[in-house]
């Protein structure tokens, strides 16, 4: 990664329904609350607005 940094790119695919979204938001707001991710650095890309609002909740949560 630039500046020394880890990269880790996460990738889930499955069905409809199956907690993508859910998963997602779990280790996203993990991450920014232990600091092993900066919220500068966090790129989260949905494609339903109710997934859309999920990761927000999340990063609020967090902090970020």
């Amino acid at each position: 990664g630039r500046g020394g940094g880890t990269v880790i790119i996460d990738v889930v695919s499955a069905s409809a329904g199956t907690g993508k979204t859910y998963r997602l938001t779990e280790d996203l707001a993990t991450a920014l609350l232990e600091g092993t991710a900066r919220p500068e650095g966090v790129v989260a890309i949905t494609y339903t607005e109710p997934s859309r609002d999920l990761l927000g909740k999340a990063s609020k949560i967090a902090g970020a």
